[in-house]
Order: structure tokens, then C-alpha cells, then sequence
């Protein structure tokens, strides 16, 4: 094969790497969109606590403003929760705030 044929198969490659790595990365929420989840609280240290329900499926959602009882690991919650903001700083997606718990 000579340098033109790798060069395009090269491209070619690169070209269907960056399809794949764009297409669906799960679900999209938008700001002020409210969902319910139940799953349990899992406490991580990223340069200090962060606080995330993980549900049954493994989805992640940072949550602020936590009631002091659900500061645990391992503690069931069910909660209707909304995007404040489009990502966080924690890298767990939107940031989410508890609307009400269930």
C-alpha cells in the first residue's frame, strides 16, 4: 500500500471514530426540566463532598441542597429533582436541586 492509501484509510478511520464518539451519549435535559428518580445516595470527595443519587440503571445525578438525613451512602431516595445548570463542576452531568422528596 502505498502513502496515499494509508493516508486515506487513516482519515477514513479518524472520520468514523469521531461518528461514533458523537452520537448518543445518553439522555439530554434541559434547565428548569423536572424529573423523578429513586435510587440512593452515594457521597464522593472531589475536593470536598458531592452528593449523587445513583439509580438502579447506573445513571448519575449530582443533587445540591440535600436534607442533612440523606447525607449517607447507601441511603434510599426518591425525589423529584430539576437542572439548575447545564453541567457541574463535580462531572456528573447537570446539576440538579431537590423540588421534593417522595
Amino acid at each position: 500500500m502505498n502513502k496515499t492509501h494509508t493516508l486515506i484509510s487513516f482519515a477514513l478511520a479518524m472520520l468514523l471514530c469521531t461518528v461514533v464518539s458523537c452520537g448518543d451519549q445518553g439522555p439530554k435535559y434541559e434547565v428548569g426540566q423536572e424529573i423523578t428518580v429513586s435510587g440512593v445516595m452515594k457521597i464522593y470527595d472531589n475536593d470536598g463532598e458531592v452528593y449523587v443519587i445513583v439509580t438502579e440503571n447506573k445513571e448519575f445525578y449530582d443533587v445540591h441542597d440535600i436534607k442533612e438525613q440523606y447525607k449517607k451512602d447507601d441511603v434510599p431516595i426518591k425525589a423529584v429533582i430539576k437542572v439548575v445548570a447545564p453541567r457541574c463542576l463535580h462531572g456528573f452531568g447537570p446539576e440538579w436541586s431537590v423540588v421534593e422528596y417522595q
